[in-house]
């Protein structure tokens, strides 16, 4: 059986046009670039969507301990 294509809507565009043009982004610095308020949760949200459908990849922030060798 074969899966519905994830059709792109026009927030999902901003999301992608935002990360491509500074690279990667917190889910905060996103929210508030996209929407200008704290919808973190609906952003996370339409993140795993775009994840899930193979547009972005996601990953955690570094530990700063880890980084600068003290972890």
């Amino acid at each position: 059986m074969y899966e519905t294509p994830y059709m792109l809507s026009a927030r999902d565009g901003d999301i992608l046009e935002a990360v491509y043009q500074f690279h990667y982004l917190t889910v905060p610095q996103l929210t508030r670039l996209i929407y200008g308020t704290k919808l973190d949760h609906y952003t996370n949200e339409q993140l795993k969507r775009l994840t899930d459908a193979g547009y972005l990849f996601r990953f955690p922030l570094p530990d700063s301990n880890t980084v600068s060798g003290r972890g």
